[in-house]
């Protein structure tokens, strides 16, 4: 665990010493340039996290993770590495879990069906031990509609502030990249506090990620993060990222959808990366 912690911390400031770097700019640019907003939006719903959701945002008997530690953070960036066993979203104030969330909440009865059982032996709903069997971390969903009157939906995210649900500003990253693949097209969300996303009518900016067999990292900066059109209020992605609470990867899809996904990198693109 040590050496894990080591060659992460080693990482991020590798990582973070590239907003000097002009040289770093190439690579994220042509990614991100073929990024555009697809007509596969997701569709109208009020995400509600499954237990796992709320226990990793709120839970952790003994931890200051209270909002009123969290106030006026930003981020210069964060990094995860899935290949290096890394359980940790490293965001330089916290080291992030990653949590799972579905439409549970809403009458639906979709799930995600981990390799291994989640859970250590401090924490149940932990992923170390899908991300040492994946290298990262990879699953099976079954969407189900059940009662709902819009498409199912599944995800897994991770709060910047780790367990508190607090807003960090991250407007001094340019983006993020995302390294995984899908046997559908996915979205990557933007979250916000509750209020914000209530005012918005949860019509929260995203980008879309296409169907991939194969893992590739996908860059977007943050004003290429747009809204569906459907929500009760405007926000734009860099508004988002100026007051961002999460990072949701999402599925959603037809009633009776099933496929397998894995997420292998998550990384935000250094502020000197695109011109």
């Amino acid at each position: 665990m040590k050496t894990k912690r080591l060659f992460l911390f080693l990482g991020l400031s590798i990582f973070l010493s590239a907003c000097g770097n002009d040289n770093s700019s190439s690579a994220s640019t042509e990614q991100d340039d073929t990024i555009t907003t697809s007509s596969a939006l997701p569709e109208s719903s009020n995400e509600s996290p499954t237990s796992s959701s709320s226990a990793a945002e709120s839970s952790n008997d003994g931890d200051e993770s209270s909002s009123s530690k969290f106030l006026d953070l930003s981020v210069t960036g964060f990094i995860w590495v899935g290949y290096a066993l890394e359980y940790q979203i490293n965001t330089g104030i916290a080291e992030a879990e990653w949590y799972m969330f579905n439409d549970s909440a809403e009458g639906g009865h979709s799930t995600i069906t981990w390799p291994v059982p989640l859970g250590t032996e401090y924490y149940s709903e932990a992923f170390d031990p899908v991300i040492d069997e994946c290298e990262g971390i990879c699953g099976t969903f079954n969407l189900n509609q059940g009662s709902m009157d819009h498409k199912p939906y599944v995800g897994v995210g991770f709060n910047l502030a780790g367990r508190a649900a607090s807003e960090v500003d991250a407007s001094a990253a340019a983006g993020i990249c995302i390294t995984y693949t899908s046997d559908v097209s996915a979205a990557l969300l933007l979250g916000l506090s509750d209020e914000k996303e209530d005012a918005i009518g949860y019509d929260n900016p995203f980008t879309t990620l296409p169907k991939s067999e194969t893992a590739s990292e996908v860059c977007t900066t943050w004003e290429r993060f747009k809204q569906a059109g459907w929500g009760t209020g405007k926000i734009t992605g860099d508004e988002a990222a100026a007051a961002l609470v999460a990072v949701k990867f999402k599925i959603q899809a037809a009633d009776s959808t099933t496929g397998e996904f894995s997420i292998t990198g998550i990384r935000s693109i250094p502020c000197c990366a695109v011109p």
